[in-house]
């Protein structure tokens, strides 16, 4: 284990999952294997083997441990941008309350000065991730179907504002909070960047830095708990399909846009999205009338969908700072430009800036 989380031992384990019941008072961790699952993008994660004494067979014989990154850049920006603190308080919390399949939380815990957290996870093996080129229609739907279950459950739920540490995009002072890492990750961006991308690329990015509030400005048209980085690599499924939501550092209130799109632009090359997208988005919205959304029309739904695609632009420019905040690394350049044309090509398409260009 990274020396900077080497606080994780036997006996630390067995205090922190009685204080959750997960474990009885006279049960004990005896012994732990841990290994390394990822580190450094945002998170560090780690797969965590126990054995007890005066076990029942009850207790969990694994779990993932997750804990701040021990990159430097990445470390700063999940503090600045509370990702740390909103995904413990969302295990705390929200998680229980859901339809949606999440993993279990046996234990969550975090300093609020110094965001130094800790997060004991359901081990979800056998389930595994599936990479966007090997996602049947079958598992994309099954994805789609559990994010209308979270997005029915949090509908326009005033009660979700209570919450100080839950991020609503649309509360008077959000845009001047996130500009200056969405303008300095467009630097980094544009500095980065190489042949993979178009003649567009330029266009489109300045065009929705200098709409960016003007566009946020619709965020609360209507709005419901949103994952904000749903897609296939933070999807696990199990053998029969069924889709577990993971890494909720990102999760805000926001348009349902920001989910639907991310998603489906994320799994299916340009091609093959606009081939689907209709259906994807009709089971999406089958689902939620299904669980009690109402006043909501397909209009609606293709609407957001289309405002999605610009908070999938502002992702990058977010991503991009916070793991880069001085220079894009290397070894993020292939993935994040992989997605750009995508996200750049569907504005381009569908005239997305001129919406808000006209608004002027």
């Amino acid at each position: 284990m990274n020396t900077e989380h080497s606080y994780i031992t036997a006996e630390w384990l067995t205090e922190a999952l009685r204080s959750t019941n997960t474990i009885s008072s006279d049960v004990s961790v005896s012994a732990i294997e841990t290994s390394v699952i990822s580190g450094g993008m945002m998170a560090n994660s780690y797969l965590i083997k126990l054995e007890y004494a005066n076990g029942t067979g009850s207790e969990p014989a694994s779990l993932v441990a997750k804990a701040p990154s021990s990159n430097p850049d990445s470390r700063k920006s999940g503090q600045e941008m509370d990702s740390y603190l909103k995904e413990v308080n969302f295990y705390k919390y929200i998680a229980p309350t859901l339809s949606m399949n999440v993993p279990k939380c046996y234990f969550a815990q975090i300093d609020p000065e110094t965001s130094d957290f800790t997060l004991l996870l359901e081990d979800l093996n056998p389930a595994t991730i599936c990479l966007p080129r090997d996602c049947s229609l079958e598992k994309l739907k099954a994805s789609i179907i559990q994010l209308a279950l979270l997005h029915a459950d949090t509908w326009n739920d005033e009660k979700l504002k209570n919450y100080d540490w839950l991020v609503d995009s649309a509360a008077p002072g959000h845009f001047e909070r996130i500009k200056p890492m969405i303008t300095k990750g467009w630097e980094v961006l544009k500095a980065s960047a190489d042949d993979r991308v178009r003649s567009n690329f330029e266009r489109v990015g300045d065009g929705f830095l200098a709409i960016a509030e003007r566009w946020l400005g619709d965020m609360g048209k209507r709005f419901c708990l949103a994952h904000c980085d749903y897609r296939m690599t933070n999807v696990m499924y199990t053998e029969d399909n069924e889709s577990i939501a993971i890494d909720w550092q990102t999760l805000q209130l926001g348009r349902p846009g920001l989910d639907t799109f991310y998603l489906i632009a994320n799994t299916l090359d340009p091609e093959t999205r606009k081939a689907h997208e209709t259906e994807l988005l009709q089971v999406y919205y089958d689902t939620l009338l299904a669980n009690g959304v109402e006043d909501y029309s397909f209009d609606d739904c293709i609407e957001d969908y289309e405002y999605g695609s610009l908070y999938a632009v502002m992702m990058v420019l977010a991503t991009t700072y916070g793991i880069g905040a001085t220079h894009l690394p290397d070894a993020y350049k292939r993935q994040i430009f992989f997605v750009v044309p995508r996200y750049w090509g569907f504005v381009d398409e569908h005239e997305i800036l001129q919406r808000y260009s006209s608004q002027a």
